[in-house]
This record gives structure tokens, C-alpha cells and sequence, in this order.
């Protein structure tokens, strides 16, 4: 069965998030495939970054997400946001820079870790609920969760400075499909299980029916949390490259709300960031460089699969 909508995703709002997916590929993986994905990222990896930044940032208002964020403490302040931040991108940079089938491997072990954290939270938010009506990191969490990682990037290629084709995007679907189960979602809530265009859709909708009707009157929390996220990845103190305007005017998220103002430097900002990613998007030697100096200050480096060496061997 295919997700068709957000209210086929709904139907996963009761059931937990981790329902204990084997670590094993699914049937008749296509592990070629996968890693086709994978080399996708790493081509690309400081416009795929930015746009996960970008979706977390949005991503916030969603009160599902923003509960478990507000309930771990863990990012209400910049300096805890870069930490908490900081580690998600090398456990996500780990999945994509390493063979997450590899039973050995550092990627292996960050999803085994990750696992177990949703685990923990989830438990500790069920024992302090006296609501036993909410699964909390539900499998409708975990799709949402999972349209944030791909969302902008295969909505809004071009305006991240990302020149692919349609089959790179299908491509990147499917090592998501594939961190998807390995993270515990079941298949029928995966929203990378069937394709580019499925994916596409229902990120779509995830856009216009969840969050824009969320940022129309987002919770308290949720401005907390923005502007401490905000602040804590910006290069330079009190010179702001991001703001909440340039992240939602960049990916045509912008609409009339009342609470948002845009000033003459976020237009300023917003045309300097467009004129960066264009000359990423026509330039090879600049977007190389780039993503060179990325991987370099982060220490990044691609390890070569084993998983098509033992499925051939097998």
C-alpha cells in the first residue's frame, strides 16, 4: 500500500514510531540503487545541508515535533542548539558518508544510537503523559520527520544550487526509503517507499496543509526554538546571513503572515543567497570547492561499500 495523502499518514498517529524494523534490508533492496543516493548527498552536500537547515527551522512549528524538542531541553538556547544540531548533521552525514549495512561501520552504530534515543524520549513522554490517548514519535511523526531530510531538496533543487536529473532525485528517495525502515518505519508509513512522485506529493502537502497552517499561528515555543536555531549557525554574531523571512522567501514558503515582517536586509539577504546558489548551480568548479571545504571543516570522507561486494558474493 502507498501513502496517497497526509490523511493516509494519519492513520499511523497511534502506532509508535520504532516498530522494531529489522536492521536488514527490505526484500529485493536494490542496494546499486541506494547507494546511487548516497553519492547524491555526498555530490552535493553543503546545498543538501542548507536545505535540511532550512525545512528544520519550519519544521519547528509543527507542535508534534516541537513537544518532543521542547520535552528534551536539549535546543532552547543557541549555544545547546548548535550542540543537539551538530550532532544530528554527522549522525545524518555519518548514513550517507558510511554503509549503514555494514554491521562495523560508524554509520551502523549511529542508527543504532538513534534508534535508542527515539526510544528513550518516547518512553519518557508516555510516563509523564497522563494522556494515554497520544503515541508520542509516532509512525505519522516519523513521516513528517522524514519529509524534513527530503523535502526541500527534491521540492526546490535549483534554488539550493542543485543541477540533477529527475532519476538523481528518484534516486534520493530511495536511500531514504532505505534509512526510512532502518530507523523503524514501517513500510506503509514510509513516505520514500515508492518513489520520486509519491514522495514528491505528499511533501508537497506536507508543506501547504501542515506547516504553512501551523506558522499561521505557531505555538511559543516554536519562536524560542527558531530564534535560538537561528542564531546558533549564523557565521558571525549579530550579522545575520539567516533569518526566518530568507529561510521561508527562499523555498516559495512565503505567505501573509500576520505575525512576520520582512525588512529591507532580508530582501538584501534573500537576493545575495539566490545569486549564491546560482552561481553554485552553473558553476562546477565553485560548487566542487565548495563542498570540499565543507567536508574538510566537518572531516568528512567516503568510505567505501561492502554491501554490493557481499550481495554479489551471497
Amino acid at each position: 500500500m502507498s501513502l496517497r495523502s497526509i490523511t493516509d499518514l494519519a492513520d499511523g498517529v497511534m502506532i509508535d514510531g520504532d516498530q522494531q524494523e529489522t536492521l536488514l534490508p527490505p526484500d529485493e533492496f536494490d542496494f546499486e540503487k541506494f547507494n546511487r543516493g548516497r553519492q547524491f548527498f555526498v555530490q552535493n552536500v553543503f546545498s543538501c545541508t542548507v536545505a535540511m537547515y532550512f525545512s528544520l527551522i519550519a519544521g519547528l512549528s509543527i507542535p508534534n515535533l516541537l513537544n518532543a524538542l521542547v520535552f528534551t531541553d536539549e535546543s532552547s538556547t543557541p549555544q545547546k542548539s548548535f550542540h543537539r544540531y551538530l550532532k544530528t548533521f554527522h549522525h545524518v552525514a555519518s548514513w550517507h558518508y558510511n554503509d549503514v549495512w555494514d554491521l562495523n561501520s560508524a554509520a551502523y552504530k549511529s542508527i543504532q544510537y538513534v534508534r535508542k534515543k527515539h526510544m528513550d524520549v518516547r518512553n519518557q513522554m508516555h510516563l509523564q503523559s497522563p494522556n494515554n490517548k497520544i503515541r508520542f514519535l509516532s509512525q505519522y511523526d516519523m513521516g513528517i520527520v522524514q519529509s524534513g531530510f527530503v523535502g526541500l531538496i527534491i521540492l526546490y533543487a535549483e534554488n539550493f544550487g542543485i543541477k540533477c536529473k529527475e532519476s538523481d532525485l528518484d534516486d534520493y528517495v530511495y536511500f531514504w526509503y532505505g534509512i526510512g525502515h532502518l530507523l523503524g518505519i514501517q513500510k506503509k508509513y514510509n513516505i520514500c517507499a515508492h518513489g520520486f512522485h509519491q514522495a514528491k506529493r505528499f511533501c508537497r502537502d506536507v508543506e501547504f496543509d501542515v506547516k504553512h497552517r501551523y506558522l499561521h499561528d505557531p505555538p511559543i515555543e516554536f519562536f524560542t526554538l527558531m530564534h535560538a536555531l537561528i542564531r546558533a549557525f549564523n557565521p558571525i554574531e549579530w550579522v545575520y546571513i539567516f533569518t526566518f523571512p530568507v529561510v521561508l522567501k527562499l523555498f516559495h514558503c512565503l505567505d501573509n503572515y500576520k505575525w512576520l515582517h520582512i525588512s529591507f536586509f532580508d530582501y538584501l539577504r534573500f537576493y545575495m543567497l539566490k545569486l549564491f546558489f546560482f552561481i553554485m548551480r552553473h558553476s562546477d568548479k565553485f560548487k566542487r570547492l565548495l563542498n570540499h571545504k565543507f567536508e574538510q571543516d566537518f572531516h568528512l570522507q567516503p568510505q567505501p561499500t561492502k554491501t554490493l561486494e557481499i550481495e554479489k558474493s551471497s
